[in-house]
């Protein structure tokens, strides 16, 4: 890894100089009550005329800073309006998008990553997330250990994630382990499991949290059939133990399925809604999707049409046990 991204500064508390600030302030519908003094822009959306109008709400308004306060959608559309207006960018994310430290968002249901949206300041306040979906960070941290271009860095960052994610219920910590991975993905690369979530998100959407908790295991048996050794040297950092690597991989994963449990979360895309016969019949247009996105390079094994379509299958018809056994 020759370069390394690290995103932007980081603070857990509101800076004590907002009243010397003109900030528009971006939001979603629901205004929220503790935020900063300025404007208010509450129709901040992840689409152009959402882009555009808000840029233009900070021309007229001459803010010298914009402030996003809301989910991955208000983050996003906070990024692309900064820089379209010339202003700096502050990110106050409610949610686990990973979209709060780096210049990774999405626009029009489709993922960007430009350097000139990396904002200039996130204030990453547990107080202010409003909803705590841990898996999204779990595939991104688990993901990035395992990716192609996996190094030191990312790995001592996607490992950290990993254990915060995976034992700790404040919000500030969850917050925490959201931007370690977030800049561990945005280096190293995302796998299987991230693309798959995206293809079938997009024809299926709302379902990020469930799809993450379904498809993170199966990515991570995909890929452990051929190298082993990184997902158990994951679960040993975070005490699962293995004395071997097939064993420590197993452990990884039925922590995971364990944890999903816990969590109330489907275990197949059944008990997600979607119907077996609306799964089958957009299962092409759902790996012809997660065959063309680029993250898939990332992933630390080459992945086939067909194995997407197993997993697929086997996440409708609720196998159990490892529908990869054999395949190497």
């Amino acid at each position: 890894m020759e370069e390394f991204r690290w995103g932007c500064r980081v603070r857990t508390t509101w800076p004590e100089d907002w009243q010397a600030l003109r900030p528009l302030v971006l939001t979603g519908p629901d205004i929220p009550e503790d935020r900063p003094p300025g404007r208010v822009f509450s129709h901040a959306q992840a689409t152009e005329q959402g882009v555009w109008a808000a840029a233009l709400a900070a021309r007229e308004y001459r803010a010298d800073r914009i402030i996003a306060f809301g989910d991955g959608d208000v983050l996003s559309c906070g990024k692309l309006a900064a820089m379209a207006s010339g202003r700096k960018l502050t990110t106050v994310p409610t949610d686990l998008s990973g979209l709060a430290v780096t210049g990774t968002g999405r626009l029009n249901g489709k993922m960007f990553r430009q350097e000139a949206c990396v904002p200039d300041l996130a204030v990453l306040d547990g107080k202010k997330l409003k909803s705590a979906e841990i898996f999204p960070v779990l595939s991104r941290s688990v993901e990035a250990y395992a990716a192609k271009n996996s190094g030191i860095l990312s790995d001592c960052l996607s490992a950290e994630a990993f254990r915060l994610a995976l034992n700790s219920r404040e919000g500030e910590k969850r917050l925490l382990a959201d931007a370690l991975s977030a800049v561990a993905a945005e280096n190293a690369g995302e796998g299987v499991c991230g693309v798959l979530c995206r293809a079938v998100s997009a024809a299926f959407p709302g379902m990020e949290n469930a799809l993450a908790a379904i498809f993170l295991p199966a990515a991570v048996r995909l890929n452990a059939q051929l190298d082993a050794k990184k997902y158990a040297a994951l679960a040993r950092s975070a005490n699962l133990g293995g004395s071997t690597a097939a064993l420590g991989a197993e452990r990884l994963c039925r922590r995971l399925e364990r944890l999903r449990q816990e969590s109330g979360l489907p275990e197949d895309l059944l008990s997600a809604g979607i119907r077996q016969e609306t799964l089958w019949q957009r299962t092409g247009e759902i790996v012809t999707t997660a065959m063309t996105d680029p993250a898939l390079a990332g992933n630390p094994r080459r992945v086939e049409a067909f194995m997407l379509r197993r997993i697929l299958d086997g996440t409708a018809r609720r196998r159990p046990g490892n529908e990869w056994e054999g395949l190497a």
